[in-house]
């Protein structure tokens, strides 16, 4: 009987020994991981990384749609907001499902509360054989607006040029107004050229 219950303690102290041992250290390993963890989720907002990933944006109506492409994108929950880094971007007529043109640029963000795409480039379109030089710009998904800023210019097939300090169109690119300062330099329809052609 005493035998027994010696056996019994001597099984148990080894079974303990067995599971404990690699807890701890299983454990003790991960604090430090998780300790890190939360010291940079203090510091910012818990976020989350991607690699190669790509996603679809639609304007108000589902016209238009803009497909990114990103190396690196970080998603911060708390705040709905991603950062995207470097970024392919194709600009689609989404009833059409043609391309309306693409553009890469080195990093941007999407604001998904607010609905805003926020890009930084320097930024090259071309579209018709016009192509637009933008220094960062910013799309307004629900109303379907443009602004480019930080230095546009805009060039001609023929080579000639139009600059200004910002512009403001559509995803469409069908109406273009630069602006010189808080005076309109020109306006332009990359539309009515379309149908001129025609």
């Amino acid at each position: 009987m005493i035998k027994k219950k010696f056996l019994y303690i001597i099984a148990a102290i080894i079974l303990c020994t067995v599971i404990i041992i690699p807890v701890f250290f299983i454990s003790g390993g991960n604090e430090d991981a998780i300790s890190t963890d939360n010291k940079e989720s203090s510091t910012k907002t818990s976020q989350t990384q991607f690699k190669e990933i790509d996603f679809t944006l639609y304007n108000g109506q589902k016209t238009v749609r803009w497909e990114l492409a990103a190396r690196k994108l970080s998603h911060y929950k708390e705040d709905d907001y991603l950062k995207l880094s470097p970024v392919e971007i194709c600009v689609y007529d989404n009833n059409k499902d043609e391309i309306l043109y693409s553009f890469t640029a080195e990093k941007g963000s999407y604001q998904g509360n607010e609905g805003k795409l926020i890009i930084d480039g320097p930024i090259d379109v071309n579209c018709n054989n016009y192509q637009l030089k933008i220094g960062n710009l910013s799309w307004q998904q629900d109303k379907d607006i443009i602004k480019g800023s930080s230095g546009v210019e805009v060039i001609t097939p023929a080579g000639n040029a139009l600059s200004g300090k910002y512009l403001i169109t559509d995803s469409r690119l069908y109406s273009i107004s630069v602006y010189g300062s808080d005076e309109k330099q020109a306006c332009f329809s990359w539309k009515e050229r379309k149908n001129d052609k025609n």
